[in-house]
């Protein structure tokens, strides 16, 4: 029988993307996200990240966590950012409670514009985008600019279309 994958996110745009990634290449696999309350980031993250484990173990009342479930702990590199102790904090939380950690060298917005469908939909060039700090920040404007769209509010939107051809080395 086919377990569940939990993915332990930042946002509920981290985990609609991956969501939507880990579905198409692995349609017979189930997908769920949580993400910690309140603004999305790797401090709330961090503080409620044993929270969400003992959640996702207990499981929801449609779907408990069965013996073939694991638990993916999903957050951007944020390489930018000096003060590394939530980074820290949680590779020690997942290691205490025997969940994968998963690092995104890039944020998760750069492997949706290494997407030529995404990249066709916003008319710009499909590239890696490795080398940029924020691709969240591109993408909210190639949004707004191309299709009068807001990010992460319409994250669907742009879901839709994916080509799943990413360009990105860190996909």
């Amino acid at each position: 029988m086919t377990g569940v994958i939990w993915l332990l996110v930042e946002s509920p745009n981290d985990g609609q993307i991956l969501q939507t990634l880990i579905r198409h290449h692995y349609p017979d696999v189930a997908v769920e996200y949580l993400k910690p309350p309140g603004k999305p980031s790797i401090t709330t993250l961090d503080t409620n990240l044993s929270d969400l484990i003992q959640l996702a173990r207990g499981g929801k009342p449609r779907r408990p966590f069965g013996p073939n479930d694991c638990i993916a702990v999903v957050h951007d590199d944020d390489h930018s950012e000096r003060d590394r102790r939530h980074h820290d904090r949680i590779a020690e939380t997942c290691r205490s409670h025997g969940v994968v950690e998963i690092i995104a060298r890039d944020e998760i917005e750069a492997w949706l514009l290494s997407d030529s469908g995404v990249c066709r939909w916003l008319n710009t060039r499909q590239e890696t985008c490795n080398t940029e700090t924020r691709p969240s920040d591109r993408l909210k404007s190639l949004m707004n600019a191309q299709k009068r769209l807001r990010y992460p509010g319409d994250t669907d939107r742009v879901l839709r279309e994916l080509a799943f051809d990413s360009t990105n080395e860190s996909y």
